[in-house]
């Protein structure tokens, strides 16, 4: 029993119970009986299994009867995240662990199914995914009483080997452009390079999310294999700014409109199709303007980022137009403004010369990046 006294000079008593691995603790009485009391009734309660004692856990259901649970009760809003979830199930953990019950599993389970998904040839990426969807299940499976303690919540990802980003420098860009300048697709293009947009973000783009009096484009949907979807990949809404070239862009297609709902459409007026759209066009423009290296439609966003910093651009600018949750994401842009981080050091310049003044200050008046075929 833990006691005080408070400034009155008054003696108050409180108690404490373990409920399995949890404690809980007395409100303070002033009298010494009715903490007694309130510790016997807890005690009381615990025998009974009314508090979520260990009898109450499910323990010996199978991982893959748990995990079936869990795709089934788990709201998942995006349907594509729903399939991602369910490959991970069905191809790696239950094949590997299924069989298993829960009060059967431990650290050393995470070690097997790393290993395993090593074997299978899958990227480091690959692995640590699904090692966190496994994860997931399991700390699901703590907030629902079937386990006390999830056995891999401390159990740490491997180490991925970083990938350099992929992106055009501006000659390519341009080369791209002039050479696709008559293509259906021509200005989406030049929107996702002066945008850094994703697939899905470009493709659900609708009108009504197309601010010309504050010049931005909020960006609240994604466009799927199935369809426009209420969401982002973030699950977060963001405004991004229009640059004088964007706003031409979509000031040519609002007066050759040919879908009252979306900016970018099929010939016909129909949706852009998500599912191959950088293999069926992309890819084949690429060809066209005879570009040496490939990218995928994604590269575009990190052309878009790269080519932000090096024209001077603020590195937490970045991240708020393309939406990174942490700016350790963003980070990976900043070594391109060397020359910008350069300028910026020569705002203090100090020595015990007297000839020495303070360097003048650097221009960082904003370089707003503003690509075409031009």
């Amino acid at each position: 029993m833990e006691n005080r006294i408070k400034k009155g000079g008054t003696k108050i008593y409180r108690e404490k119970v373990y409920i399995g691995h949890r404690a809980i603790t007395s409100p303070w009485f002033i009298r010494i009986t009715d903490a007694r009391e309130w510790k016997a009734q807890k005690v009381s309660d615990r025998r009974k299994n009314l508090m979520g004692d260990a009898p109450l856990y499910k323990t010996n259901i199978p991982i893959r009867e748990f995990c079936q649970i869990w795709l089934k009760e788990k709201p998942i809003n995006s349907k594509r995240t729903f399939e991602g979830y369910s490959a991970d199930v069905r191809n790696h953990i239950s094949p590997l662990l299924g069989d298993l019950t829960l009060r059967e599993l431990s650290p050393l389970h995470g070690n097997k199914l790393i290993q395993e998904l090593k074997g299978k040839k899958l990227s480091d990426r690959t692995i640590n995914k699904t090692l966190t969807v496994f994860k997931t299940i399991l700390n699901d499976a703590v907030k629902w009483n079937y386990i006390p303690k999830s056995p891999l919540l401390c159990f740490p990802e491997i180490k991925e080997k970083p990938k350099p980003d992929v992106y055009w420098t501006e000659p390519e860009i341009r080369q791209f452009l002039r050479a696709n300048i008559n293509d259906p697709h021509y200005e989406l293009y030049v929107v996702t390079l002066n945008t850094g947009l994703r697939l899905g973000e470009i493709l659900a783009l609708c009108w009504d999310r197309v601010n010309f009096a504050q010049g931005q484009l909020v960006i609240s949907r994604i466009m799927t294999r199935h369809g426009l979807e209420e969401t982002t990949k973030t699950h977060k809404i963001r405004a991004v700014p229009i640059n004088v070239t964007t706003r031409g862009m979509l000031e040519r297609l609002i007066k050759k409109q040919k879908s009252q709902t979306y900016v970018f459409t099929r010939p016909d007026g129909r949706p852009i199709r998500y599912q191959k759209f950088s293999e069926n066009f992309f890819r084949k423009a690429q060809f066209k303007a005879g570009i040496g290296r490939i990218i995928t439609f994604h590269s575009l966003r990190h052309t878009y980022a790269s080519q932000f910093m090096m024209n001077k651009g603020n590195i937490f600018d970045l991240q708020k137009i393309l939406g990174h949750s942490s700016i350790e994401m963003t980070k990976r842009y900043a070594h391109l403004s060397n020359e910008h981080l350069l300028k910026a050091s020569n705002i203090i310049s100090f020595s015990g010369e007297d000839s020495t003044e303070i360097a003048p200050k650097a221009d960082f008046s904003e370089n707003v990046l503003m690509i075409s075929a031009r």
